[in-house]
């Protein structure tokens, strides 16, 4: 039985040492930015990973997805970080444009025409003309290549190649804690609630209990159960009075507020 084996650090760093060999093809494109993409959404990736082992990664699956063994991992990179991203980005921010500004009875094709001219007119010679659209129309569902539409987003910028891929894991990291703190706010809200229904039973219970006690038949009752009573009794009257005493205070703020900004 034959064992599958996965291309390693070292054997990427001996690929590296041959030569590039023949230009890319159109599906060797798609299956890198394929390879890119899975590699940098992939949770289980260190965040304080070097750039050098992030492609590997890439490398490693864009081998097993069939595609040239001659291809080193710095290859896939230099085709990546100097001519693909940069171009869809740029392409992107020319879509941008387009889309904010559009022309009636304009088709899907007809957008593609006129941000291609600005493209062309706007880019620099290396990139000046535009060879991926296979790439973009995959890029472009992704929030680092997609085209804006409102004036208030920024332009896109390309990270250097030599820094660390933002990966898998840095978004899991930011996905985790906006969970985190989403049911922190509904346990908050939760816990908001429970607290106003147990006041609500609370006061209907009080209500329920002075109401009795104010509707206690004196005659029935002892000297000392009607002293009792007697007391309570009165002890609910003066918190009553009290509470109308506040609600007549607060009403004649109220009033006298009005008053003044009636007067400004």
């Amino acid at each position: 039985m034959s064992t599958a084996t996965t291309p390693t650090a070292d054997a990427a760093l001996q690929e590296e040492k041959r030569s590039r060999g023949k230009n890319f093809e159109k599906k060797e494109d798609l299956q890198l930015v394929k390879a890119y993409l899975v590699t940098s959404k992939d949770s289980e990736i260190n965040t304080d990973q070097s750039s050098d082992k992030f492609w590997v990664r890439v490398w490693s699956k864009y081998i097993e997805d069939g595609n040239e063994t001659e291809r080193n991992f710095n290859a896939l990179r230099n085709r990546f970080h100097t001519q693909i991203s940069p171009s869809c980005l740029r392409f992107s921010d020319s879509m941008s444009i387009v889309l904010r500004h559009p022309k009636s009875g304009e088709n899907d094709e007809d957008k593609y025409r006129r941000a291609l001219e600005h493209y062309e007119a706007t880019a620099s010679s290396r990139l000046k003309t535009f060879k991926f659209k296979h790439c973009f129309d995959i890029l472009k569902q992704e929030d680092k290549w997609k085209p804006h539409t409102s004036n208030a987003d920024e332009p896109h910028q390309e990270v250097d190649g030599n820094c660390v891929e933002p990966t898998g894991q840095q978004q899991a990291t930011v996905i985790k804690k906006k969970r985190r703190v989403d049911a922190e706010r509904a346990n908050l809200i939760q816990n908001a609630k429970r607290v106003k229904c147990l006041k609500s039973i609370a006061e209907s219970a009080q209500l329920m209990a002075e109401h009795a006690i104010m509707s206690v038949d004196m005659s029935k009752l002892t000297s000392r159960q009607k002293l009792y009573y007697t007391k309570k009794q009165q002890e609910i009257i003066e918190r009553m009075d009290y509470e109308d005493g506040e609600d007549e205070e607060g009403e004649e703020e109220m009033e006298e507020n009005h008053d003044k900004e009636v007067e400004q």
